[in-house]
């Protein structure tokens, strides 16, 4: 999702307090008494409005460079899709080398593939225009913690709109279709042989919760107890650079206090494989080009798995996994593709163990109706300021190991998940720490 912010300082009397996709927002910051302004720097660049040609030749020059761990994904891959994979029409520096060099860097000076946008590729871009867009990527997320030793993405001005993407945990439910062919998904979910849960790219602390959350964004001159106002102006699927579409999934199953009460006759719920429904969806356009609906696709059980540092799972509870479906499956669990899924290093470390039911080996689809569609009312998950104290939101982690658990909300937002936080939206936060800290997931 791609979420669009603004801010600005209002005038006059403090404003009362107030209980991602692409997000586009405004953040308005109303200073407490004796809070001091300060110069603000910019930790991303500011959109170009440069626009340039595309590449049509074949790229030489390539073989210094190419996607980490796959040779096969050089500076001609890049040109492919260079809106996505170069990155500066997305304020970022896209996809990473080998040798921990972008794209935008390599594959511009070998043979001009980065760099400016062209006609084309600007129908790609937003309709909205911001000051500033911070893309998901690996150094711009965190995965189930409020980082309170994070560096900010981006430091802005009151007054300042902003375009942030957020990314779904759950995307390892159908790799195929919400990771594959996203370089910066890709990079965020690959779990290679050999690594932790702690030691992969984009790590999973102990202790922390399930979301992948963008930011934080600095807001200058913001001080604890300044009220940041957060306008919400748009809410807009981020469709893959691969396919131009967008998946998303409903996870069907007990979990927080449904699960933790238990049943009405005092006995325990259980969460073993084939409890669990997954159901993939492919979010449905109207004629006029609104994104209005949600059309099923296929729904399976969630399996008994062991993923990549060969641990057992037999629940949905882990969603840096990615479900080893063997076809691309679309309606009718009739394959997309004509060959079956490959699964590259770094998502290919899950094993089926059986499908919960007793079955070994297989995962079971759901031979159900799906001939019908749910209306989309995009919302943001997360939203908040920056907690001051992560002890306070602690779940089961020690000293902190790396901040709030991003599941329980509190006083600072966070995972509020209401359907009201979505575009036209306005959103008062009470900063806890200098400079506000935004974050979105």
């Amino acid at each position: 999702w791609k979420d669009r912010l603004r801010s600005q300082r209002p005038k006059g009397r403090r404003r009362p307090m107030g209980r991602a996709g692409i997000l586009v927002v405004v953040f308005l910051l109303t200073e407490a008494l004796g809070a001091n302004a300060r110069k603000a720097t910019s930790a991303v660049r500011r959109r170009s409005k440069q626009r340039g040609r595309r590449l049509n030749d074949e790229c030489e020059d390539t073989e210094g460079w190419y996607k980490t761990n796959e040779p096969s994904k050089d500076c001609s891959w890049v040109a492919e899709s260079s809106f996505a994979r170069c990155g500066p029409g997305r304020g970022n520096a896209g996809t990473k080398g080998w040798n921990g060099v972008f794209a935008l860097y390599a594959c511009q000076s070998s043979c001009g593939t980065c760099g400016i946008l062209d006609e084309e590729e600007e129908e790609m871009d937003d309709n909205i225009e911001t000051d500033y867009y911070v893309a998901a990527t690996p150094e711009t997320v965190r995965w189930g913690y409020y980082d309170l030793d994070a560096e900010p993405v981006v430091t802005i001005e009151s007054g300042d709109t902003i375009t942030m993407e957020v990314v779904s945990h759950h995307s390892g439910h159908d790799y195929a279709k919400m990771i594959r062919g996203d370089p910066n998904v890709e990079d965020i979910f690959a779990w290679y042989q050999g690594e932790t849960l702690e030691t992969k790219a984009v790590p999973k602390l102990p202790g922390s919760g399930v979301h992948i959350i963008t930011g934080p964004v600095e807001i200058s001159g913001g001080e604890p107890g300044d009220v940041l106002q957060v306008d919400i102006l748009s809410l807009d699927p981020r469709p893959n650079p691969e396919t131009g579409k967008t998946y998303g999934t409903n996870s069907q199953k007990f979990a927080g206090y449904h699960f933790r009460i238990g049943k009405r006759d005092g006995e325990e719920y259980t969460r073993d494989g084939g409890d669990e429904v997954i159901t993939v969806f492919e979010f449905v356009q109207t004629e006029s080009g609104k994104m209005a609906w949600g059309k099923p696709v296929y729904a399976y059980t969630f399996p008994t798995i062991t993923d990549t540092a060969g641990e057992l799972r037999t629940f949905d509870g882990q969603p840096a996994v990615v479900i080893p479906h063997v076809e691309n499956y679309g309606e009718d669990l009739i394959p997309i593709d004509d060959e079956p899924v490959e699964y590259p290093a770094g998502f290919n470390g899950t094993t089926i163990v059986s499908d919960g039911l007793g079955n070994e080996g297989v995962i079971d689809y759901l031979n159900v109706s799906l001939n019908w569609k749910v209306p989309l009312r995009p919302h943001l998950g997360i939203l908040g300021v920056m907690p001051a104290n992560s002890d306070n939101y602690l779940n089961g982690a020690d000293d902190g190991a790396g901040g709030a658990n991003s599941i329980p909300p509190s006083q600072f937002g966070g995972n509020v998940d209401d359907w009201r936080i979505g575009k036209g939206s306005t959103m008062y936060y009470t900063c806890e720490v200098e400079g506000c800290m935004m974050v979105a997931g």
